[in-house]
């Protein structure tokens, strides 16, 4: 299906990454600050994926301050988020497959700093790109962080191919750029540039 390529990028979670039972911990600061009457104007999830630092800096710099309690039980939700994460099973064959044959690999991830964890704990065992908002300081599908992943790969667009769960960042954002791009959709049958599974990147490439 693809010609030349030489990097493949895979969004995090949802694509490389499931989730177990979200306990969302930001959503709860939001209805806290609400509550409390402090001042939600920067407190979207723009700020909270693209600036760089632990929860308590994070929230500094949004302009929340939260009570020592509240702090707390927010870290211990994120920690209970990732103590149920997981890969998906076609991840490893996948990418090992890909690194065998040559191929970069990179992720491309709209991430809030504490959860950034989990890239080391799951796939130490390969050298990956990391374009993580918020470290670019941007998401996806804005042009900036696609921008970056070609700066920092030195690769044509055209020899790179994206890869993950969520159409309008991982799909149609790449391709407007000049990426290839291939949908994930794990629920439904593989049909053109949307796949059910991780082994069909193998095949669009070719590997």
């Amino acid at each position: 299906m693809f010609n030349n390529i030489q990097m493949v990028v895979f969004d995090l979670f949802g694509t490389l990454i499931r989730f177990g039972d979200s306990h969302h911990p930001f959503l709860e600061v939001h209805r806290w600050t609400k509550e409390h009457g402090q001042n939600t104007e920067k407190y979207n999830s723009r700020s909270l994926l693209t600036i760089n630092g632990d929860l308590e800096t994070l929230m500094g710099k949004i302009g929340v301050r939260l009570p020592p309690n509240v702090l707390i039980q927010c870290q211990e939700n994120i920690q209970k988020d990732l103590d149920g994460l997981t890969l998906f099973d076609d991840v490893l064959p996948t990418l090992f497959a890909l690194k065998a044959a040559g191929i970069r690999l990179a992720l491309c991830s709209n991430l809030a700093q504490p959860y950034a964890v989990v890239i080391d704990r799951f796939l130490h065992q390969f050298d990956m790109l990391k374009c993580l908002s918020f470290e670019v300081g941007a998401v996806k599908p804005e042009i900036e962080i696609y921008e970056w992943l070609t700066l920092k790969s030195g690769l044509k667009p055209q020899n790179t191919l994206f890869v993950g769960d969520t159409k309008l960042a991982d799909y149609e954002g790449p391709r407007t750029y000049g990426f290839h791009a291939l949908h994930l959709a794990r629920d439904i049958t593989s049909t053109g540039q949307t796949i059910n599974s991780l082994n069909d990147v193998l095949k669009a490439i070719k590997v």
